[in-house]
C-alpha cells in the first residue's frame, strides 16, 4: 500500500533489500541487543518470537561458549524494518558482511537501537 511506500523509502538502500524488507514489514516483534560474557562482538537482530527463546536457541550450540545475555529487547512494530536500520547504522562495526554480529561497545548499540525504536515508533505507533 501507499504506506509503505513511504516506509521503504526512509528505510530501505538497495532494490533486493527493499523486497526482503516489505515482505517482513507487516510483523511486531523484537529488536534486540544480545551479549556474551566469552567473546567481544554483540548480536543485534529481531525476532517475532520472545526474546528469551532467541537467546536460549543461540546459546544452545555446542560450539558457542557461555550464553547470551539480554541487555535489551523493545517490542516495536516492523522490528525487520527497525532492525534493517540499526545494522546499516552499525554497518562500520560488522563482523564479516551480512551478519548480525558488532565490535561496539554496548552503549553505542544500545544508543543506536533506542534511537531507531523511538523512530520506529513515533512513525507507526507504539505497540501493544
Amino acid at each position: 500500500g501507499a504506506g509503505g511506500g513511504v516506509m521503504v523509502g526512509l528505510w530501505g538502500r538497495s532494490g533486493r533489500m527493499l523486497q526482503q524488507v516489505r515482505s517482513k514489514a507487516a510483523a511486531r516483534g523484537y529488536v534486540y541487543v544480545f551479549g556474551n560474557a566469552c567473546f567481544e562482538p554483540l548480536k543485534i537482530g529481531a525476532t517475532t518470537r520472545d526474546p528469551q527463546i532467541r537467546a536460549l536457541e543461540l546459546s544452545a550450540p555446542t560450539g558457542v561458549p557461555g550464553g547470551y545475555d539480554i541487555l535489551l529487547a523493545e517490542f516495536v512494530p516492523h522490528p525487520f524494518v527497525v532492525e534493517h536500520k540499526v545494522h546499516s547504522l552499525l554497518d562500520g562495526y560488522r563482523l564479516g558482511t551480512n551478519k548480525e554480529f558488532f565490535l561496539c561497545s554496548v552503549e553505542e548499540a544500545l544508543r543506536v537501537v533506542r534511537g531507531c525504536v523511538e523512530e520506529a515508533r513515533a512513525m507507526w505507533g507504539g505497540v501493544k
